[in-house]
C-alpha cells in the first residue's frame, strides 16, 4: 500500500486559518458577555415569576368575582318595603302639634303606630342587615325598627325637654336629649328635602304654607302595623 501524500499547507493559509478561529472564539465570548443575552436560569426564574403572579391575579380576580357576585345577590332594605305613594303636604306652623296641652300630647303619642315601629324581618341576611335582637328562641324573630319612629322619639323627647324649661323644670338627663339631637339632625341630612321655601317682605324665609312632596303617612303607618312585630304601643318617649 503506497502512503498517503499529504500537501504542505503554506505560511499564509495557516495564518488565516488561525485568524478565522481567533474571531470566532472572540465573538462567541462576547455573546456570553452580553447583557441582551440572560442565561437559562434566569429565563426560568423570570418565567415561574410571571406563571406565579399570573396564577396569584387571577385568584384575586376570581375570589374578588365571586365577594361581588355575592354581593349582588343581596337586597337593599328598601325591598322589604313596599313603593310607597307620594302626596303634597302643605306645611304649618300652628295645629294640634304646636301646644305642650294634654290634646297635644294625644296627638304626638298618635304618631306612635300598634307595635310601635318594631318589626319582624325574616332572612334579614338576604338584605345584609347587621344582627340585631331576638324575640324569643323558639322561631328565631328578627326584630328591627323603622327608624322614622326612633326620629320621632327624639323629636318627641326634645319636646318634652324644651316644655320643661319653659316650666322652669330642672333638666337632668342632659346627655339624653344631646344624643337625640345629634340622631335627629343625621335624620334631616340624610333625606335633604331641597324644596323651595319663601320669603317674606323682611327678609326672612319661612315654611308656613309651601307644599312638599312626601311619603304618605298613612300608607307608611298601614304597613308597619301589618309587619309588626309587638301588639303594644308604648309612649313615643318610650319606644
Amino acid at each position: 500500500m503506497s502512503p498517503q501524500n499529504y500537501d504542505k499547507l503554506n505560511q499564509n493559509d495557516d495564518e488565516c486559518f488561525e485568524q478565522e478561529l481567533r474571531k470566532q472564539e472572540e465573538s462567541y465570548s462576547a455573546r456570553l458577555r452580553s447583557p441582551r443575552l440572560p442565561n437559562l436560569n434566569f429565563l426560568l426564574a423570570l418565567a415561574a415569576a410571571f406563571v406565579l403572579g399570573g396564577f396569584t391575579a387571577f385568584e384575586s380576580l376570581t375570589n374578588l368575582g365571586w365577594a361581588e357576585r355575592i354581593k349582588s345577590d343581596l337586597l337593599p332594605q328598601v325591598a322589604f318595603f313596599p313603593s310607597f305613594p307620594s302626596v303634597l303636604v302643605n306645611f304649618t306652623n300652628g295645629g294640634e302639634f304646636a301646644s305642650y296641652d294634654n290634646s297635644s300630647d294625644e296627638a304626638w303619642q298618635g304618631l306612635v303606630p300598634l307595635g310601635a315601629g318594631y318589626l319582624r324581618v325574616p332572612n334579614p341576611q338576604q338584605y345584609d342587615l347587621p344582627p340585631t335582637f331576638i324575640l324569643n328562641n323558639t322561631d328565631q324573630t328578627n326584630v328591627y325598627q323603622a327608624s322614622v319612629i326612633h326620629q320621632l322619639h327624639c323629636l318627641a323627647f326634645i319636646r318634652s325637654h324644651s316644655r320643661a324649661l319653659e316650666n322652669g323644670e330642672i333638666l337632668e338627663d342632659v346627655e339624653g336629649n344631646r344624643s337625640h339631637m345629634l340622631h335627629f339632625r343625621q335624620a334631616i341630612v340624610c333625606h335633604a328635602d331641597t324644596t323651595l321655601e319663601k320669603g317674606l317682605p323682611t327678609g326672612k324665609f319661612v315654611g308656613d304654607g309651601v307644599l312638599h312632596q312626601c311619603r304618605d303617612w298613612d300608607a307608611v303607618m298601614e304597613f308597619l302595623v301589618k309587619k309588626r312585630a309587638y301588639n303594644d304601643v308604648g309612649s313615643i318617649l318610650h319606644t
